[in-house]
């Protein structure tokens, strides 16, 4: 008679990997690669604060150049009219100031003789 056939056990994969993957995390060559890893994402952290501060040195240093640039225009523009305004008033000056030579004699009539003026006889001829 036959030996009945034994069904074949099949393997718990799941238990499997769970243990195989315990004892890989517990192994000393996993325990470097992490250590080595931990100590690049230190150092990616101090590379993003570089890069921050070159970043913000760069847009600073864009910033100072593109205000000089916007000052010096602003400035030539304002001594431009401000140098047409000044010629303007200058030219409208005399203008704006005439002398009527006649009323300005008339203002200053003296109401004295010649004697009141210079009492003295050595004044007069």
């Amino acid at each position: 008679m036959p030996r009945p056939r034994r069904r074949a056990r099949r393997p718990d994969f799941q238990t499997l990997a769970q243990s195989t993957l315990e004892s890989y995390a517990q192994s000393p060559e996993l325990q470097a690669i992490m250590g080595q890893y931990a100590a690049q994402i230190v150092d990616a952290n101090a590379l993003q604060k570089e890069m921050a501060t070159k970043i913000s040195a760069a847009l600073e240093s864009s910033m100072k150049a593109y205000m000089e640039q916007v000052m010096a225009t602003i400035t030539a523009k304002t001594q431009a009219s401000v140098q047409k305004v000044m010629g303007d008033m200058a030219a409208s000056i005399p203008l704006a100031m005439s002398v009527d030579t006649g009323a300005f004699q008339n203002a200053f009539q003296m109401k004295m003789t010649e004697e009141g003026a210079c009492p003295s006889s050595s004044c007069r001829s």
